[in-house]
């Protein structure tokens, strides 16, 4: 009786005889695909650190013009902005204006004089020869006066240097739970002590040549 081959001696016996390696099919474009996949991905990746790259040095550009226009603006106006220097003020009336400027006409030592009053801090936030802009815990007027040391501020350069200013405007603040002061705008009207700008002239060209950050 003929036994006919298995399926595998088959395949073996036509391999033998035909020298033939039998091939394995695998689906059309498999490896296409991925490849294609592997170059669009990296291709995105590239595109995104450019544009990423582009924008940080747009904005630091941006970033430098600003400060550089902030500076020139400061040295044009003679102020400076972005300070927060302590010191004290003392809300006047006119009466105690006019006893202020009677004393001092009179020979007294008004630093001495004006430790009898009672003064309120301040942070001088903003600084020019004509005024400045401070913030305070205590709501001022508009339109009132006060005197503010401006010797108190850091590296002045003058012992004594009182200044009187007009409440030119006052806002509320803007964030309260976070710094609960009231800003004000200050117009001088008067120097005290020394009465000549320039112990404040001198402390503003200092100022200008090394802002304050």
């Amino acid at each position: 009786m003929n036994v006919l081959p298995s399926d595998s001696q088959l395949h073996a016996t036509l391999s033998a005889n035909n020298n033939v390696t039998p091939l394995t099919l695998s689906p059309r474009g498999a490896r296409h695909s991925d490849s294609d996949h592997n170059f669009w991905g990296g291709s995105l990746i590239i595109v995104g650190l450019v544009i990423l790259l582009v924008g940080i040095i747009v904005l630091a550009s941006f970033w430098a013009s600003d400060d550089e226009e902030r500076l020139n603006r400061q040295r044009t106006y003679a102020r400076v902005d972005d300070l927060y220097f302590s010191t004290h003020g003392i809300a006047l009336t006119k009466e105690t204006l006019s006893e202020i400027r009677r004393q001092r006409d009179s020979g007294v030592d008004l630093s001495s004089y004006l430790e009898t009053f009672i003064t309120t801090e301040l942070k001088v936030t903003s600084l020019s020869l004509g005024g400045c802009a401070i913030k305070s815990e205590k709501a001022l007027i508009k339109g009132e006066h006060v005197l503010i040391k401006l010797s108190e501020l850091p590296d002045y350069p003058s012992n004594e240097h009182i200044a009187v200013f007009r409440v030119a405007w006052v806002r509320e603040p803007k964030h309260p739970e976070r710094d609960p002061r009231f800003s004000a705008g200050l117009q001088m009207t008067e120097i005290l002590s020394n009465n000549n700008l320039e112990p404040l002239k001198k402390y503003m060209s200092y100022l200008l040549d090394e802002p304050s950050t």
